[in-house]
């Protein structure tokens, strides 16, 4: 008795590091939409304003998008920099990565804070002079656009990039803990399925694969290779991914042949069945019976992890 106990414990403490292995990443990106919205009283002739319930009067523009278009740009950075290396925690822009990326990742969101904090500057200093040119583009409207006008200092606040960063403490409960990890692995296979879904369906346009596709393939493998740890069943969908980016040349487009084993890889990582069997089959071979029953595989793309009681995240 006392044997299975130790061995309990010791299945707990192994499951209980894997979440100590993660950092929690929140992204906190704001943007100004460099719109209002409409009123009533923006019009002046109200008897024919449309009905509220059945319309919304929308927005009024305040500046060219184009304007705005370097915060999308870093916004868009900043999650696919956190994206590459980790997965989706509770939606949103939060991701939980592997403490062994985090050095990197850091560096790269510190460089996307800072480009984004001059492109304000740049945007605060022109300001003035782009809002001119915008209402006077439009002069039947010119009026309502100056009396929407926001302050310097409105848009200074409503504009923001930032991150932080915390630690999972896990809970006490093994079988809470072990879902968090099914959850998990669920959101990494849910992204492979993504990736090669994605390029599958871009195949009919492009007729041929050539390096781009090629590298996207490999920062995938990257990417599980960093997070395999969560569950060792995704080893095997890891080798698949860098087996066939090591056969492929490194400078040319792929050849006929290629190209087939390039599609048939794709429907296999789209396929979450496809995965789960090959997933399965590593468990089977690498876990006892006695593991297998009491913590079968239930990673499913798509899972989502609970919010409830499951661990506390100090900051």
């Amino acid at each position: 008795m006392k044997t299975k106990v130790n061995k309990k414990a010791a299945q707990f403490d192994e499951l209980s590091k894997k979440l100590h292995d993660l950092s929690i990443v929140m992204l906190q990106v704001r943007k100004w939409s460099g719109a209002k919205r409409l009123r009533p009283e923006d019009f002046p002739d109200q008897d024919n304003l449309p009905p509220m319930e059945a319309i919304s009067l929308g927005s009024k523009r305040l500046i060219a998008n184009e304007h705005l278009a370097p915060f999308t740009r870093l916004r868009q950075q900043a999650i696919t920099a956190c994206h590459e290396v980790g997965v989706k925690f509770w939606g949103g822009s939060v991701f939980a990565v592997p403490n062994r990326k985090m050095a990197t990742l850091k560096r790269q969101l510190d460089r996307i804070s800072e480009e984004f904090a001059a492109e304000k500057r740049k945007f605060l200093m022109s300001y003035d002079e782009r809002f001119e040119r915008w209402v006077t583009g439009f002069p039947d409207f010119e009026g309502v656009l100056r009396d929407s006008k926001v302050t310097k200092e409105y848009i200074d606040n409503a504009m923001s990039c930032s991150f932080a960063v915390c630690h999972i403490t896990p809970s006490k409960d093994p079988g809470e803990v072990h879902k968090t990890l099914a959850g998990l692995t669920g959101e990494l296979l849910g992204d492979i399925a993504d990736v090669a879904t994605k390029l599958f369906e871009s195949f009919p346009t492009t007729r041929s694969i050539n390096q781009r596709q090629i590298r996207v393939l490999k920062r995938l493998a990257d990417k599980v290779a960093g997070l395999e740890f969560l569950d060792s069943g995704i080893y095997p969908v890891r080798a698949m991914i860098e087996e066939f980016v090591g056969s492929v040349p490194t400078d040319t487009a792929l050849d006929p042949g290629q190209t087939g084993r390039y599609l048939a890889l794709l429907q296999t990582l789209a396929s979450p069945e496809a995965v789960q069997k090959i997933m399965s089959a590593a468990h089977d071979e690498v876990r006892p019976q006695e593991d297998v029953d009491q913590h079968p595989p239930s990673t499913t793309a798509g899972t989502t992890v609970g919010q409830g009681n499951l661990f506390s995240m100090p900051f």
